[in-house]
């Protein structure tokens, strides 16, 4: 059954209009060719939402002006990677001294929450300086990528790898990294604001 004509009245003119007919069956193979030639087309969005990033809209993480952290340092091998950050090997230019950088980037840091992990971070440590367990920090940097964290440099690795290593630890060697590691959890909770929950 054809649709119906549709009748429009305009200024006392009726004019009829048919609705197109159908398309032909060569029209048909068209379309599918078309569709057949690039599959993926039709799946790709046609937009694609960014993440604003809390931390490259702030004028400063940190919250305070700090010097240029490339002026006094440079930069070396990678040493390690995380969600946030990347942790290089950085050399102290005026005494060729060893330190740890550990660069936040800021386009990663989507929320508030975010930077103000990054801030509580940097308390954290500071509040801790001093201990002997603990990674002293030097100083913390800003530029406008990322956040710079100069710290002390730890070259003997990972304990888990050092335990998948050795294959065993005798009880005593094992009490003794536990009380190393206790202490620092310790040192974190005499903090009041601190809760260890990375153990």
């Amino acid at each position: 059954m054809p649709p119906p004509t549709v009748k429009i009245n305009n200024n006392n003119n009726d004019v009829s209009k048919q609705p197109p007919p159908p398309p032909s069956s060569q029209q048909d193979e068209n379309i599918n060719n078309r569709a057949s030639e690039d599959p993926d087309k039709s799946k790709k969005p046609t937009h694609i939402k960014r993440v604003s990033s809390v931390g490259l809209q702030m004028e400063s993480v940190l919250g305070r002006k700090t010097g240029n952290m490339k002026e006094i340092y440079s930069l070396g091998r990678k040493l390690g990677q995380g969600q946030f950050r990347t942790t290089f090997l950085c050399i102290e230019k005026g005494t060729g001294k060893e330190f740890a950088c550990k660069s936040i980037a800021k386009r990663k840091l989507t929320t508030a929450e975010d930077v103000e992990d990054v801030r509580r971070e940097i308390r954290i440590m500071h509040h801790l300086a001093g201990h002997p367990n603990v990674i002293q920090i030097v100083d913390a940097y800003e530029d406008a990528v990322a956040v710079h964290v100069i710290m002390e440099l730890c070259a003997g690795g990972e304990l888990f790898d050092r335990i998948i290593q050795r294959g065993h630890y005798t009880e005593r060697k094992a009490a003794e990294l536990t009380r190393l590691i206790v202490g620092v959890v310790e040192a974190c909770h005499s903090i009041l604001w601190v809760l260890c929950i990375e153990i």
